[in-house]
């Protein structure tokens, strides 16, 4: 079993648990430290570029094999997308396309080195015969940039052909970045994200502390299936 999936489940569960106690504490017991407010205080005033280079910092780290399970970066890039939409389409079509890039740009790289250590693996133990291996989306299984590293790796490593992965990769990061360009566009239309006060600012911590939860349960049931 692979212990790394356990442990960055549960480190994805208590980072959504404490998300919502460290925003809860400083609203109401007023400890005047920065929260989910203040941050997108700061987004909202740092200027395009380098929102571009955190875009792409956050996504390109989560989408690497191993790193990405336990940098619970989803968060900020909701928060991102949310936000970039109020300054007209063409900056909020731009950051979908920057986290699309950067999460294809780690996931050439979990596949290169997965094909670089499975040439020494099979040099050192050649295989009995070459076996066919199928190289399917599984888009609901792999929809979170950690899982799909993980897929992606095994299936160079169970026998995948390195560019009939890469096409599955570019199929399943296209769809998936327009989704969760969708839902974020959703976000700021329910909420003025801008302009958040305290309350609803704790409403968007619980949503994006959610999504953190299921993240770790999922990673666990993964481990105990493995």
């Amino acid at each position: 079993m692979n212990k790394n999936i356990l442990h960055s489940g549960i480190i994805w569960i208590a980072s959504g648990i404490l998300f919502i106690i460290y925003e809860f504490l400083n609203i109401y017991f007023d400890l005047n430290i920065p929260g989910l407010k203040e941050i997108i205080n700061l987004l909202n005033n740092s200027p395009d570029y380098l929102i571009f280079i955190i875009s792409f910092l956050v996504m390109f780290i989560e989408g690497l094999y191993i790193l990405g399970n336990f940098f619970p970066g989803s968060s900020i890039i909701i928060t991102i997308t949310s936000l970039s939409q109020y300054d007209g389409n063409g900056k909020f079509i731009l950051i979908i396309f920057i986290i699309f890039l950067s999460w294809t740009s780690s996931g050439i790289i979990n596949m290169w080195i997965a094909k670089k250590y499975k040439y020494i693996l099979e040099k050192r133990y050649p295989p009995k015969k070459n076996k066919i291996f199928m190289v399917k989306d599984n888009i609901l299984g792999t929809w979170f940039p950690s899982f799909r590293s993980n897929y992606e790796v095994s299936q160079i490593l169970e026998g995948g052909i390195f560019s009939e992965v890469l096409k599955s990769s570019l199929r399943v990061k296209f769809f998936i970045s327009i989704i969760m360009g969708l839902i974020s566009y959703s976000i700021a239309i329910l909420w003025d994200v801008k302009k958040i006060d305290d309350n609803e600012g704790l409403i968007f911590t619980i949503f994006i502390s959610i999504i953190m939860i299921i993240v770790g349960v999922k990673k666990i049931k993964d481990y105990k299936k493995s």
